[in-house]
């Protein structure tokens, strides 16, 4: 069998580069859509996340029209998304304030080991005048990590 009895030429022969994405119905990678769907995001989220380099993808060109998403780097940017962000600041902040409080908190207690309702309305009342009210003496202990 010869080339042209197979009708093989080369001008009907595609060669196909390493990065072409798989077809529609591949398992492994999907449009914007379909990342959308799989996610539950909106389709603009996942074009603005491709725009901003969060999420990989190979851009639209010869072979594929649209961007092409790998499906488990989808799933990865989900999963980054969703871990709880620490906010140093935040943290630092609630800190300081509690290291402010500790010698309040300290007067509370002192006062009801004493039993000295004087000093107990006075010391809630400074609590009080620097931002926290008093609702529960034990309620501030737990917050402050005092049992």
């Amino acid at each position: 069998m010869t080339l042209s009895e197979t009708n093989m030429t080369k001008s009907n022969v595609k060669k196909t580069p390493a990065t072409t994405p798989p077809s529609n119905g591949s398992k492994t990678h999907g449009r914007i859509a379909d990342i959308a769907a799989r996610t539950g995001m909106a389709p603009w989220a996942v074009e603005e996340a491709i725009r901003s380099g969060e999420l990989p993808s190979i851009p639209p060109g010869k072979h594929n029209k649209a961007h092409i998403v790998s499906f488990a780097d989808a799933d990865a940017w989900i999963a980054k998304l969703e871990q709880p962000q620490r906010d140093e600041r935040r943290e630092q902040l609630s800190e300081e304030r509690c290291k402010e409080l500790q010698p309040l908190v300290d007067e509370l207690t002192a006062a009801e080991t004493k039993g000295d309702t004087e000093e107990i309305n006075r010391v809630k009342a400074k609590l009080y005048a620097s931002g926290v009210e008093v609702a529960d003496e034990a309620f501030i202990r737990r917050l402050m990590g005092k049992s």
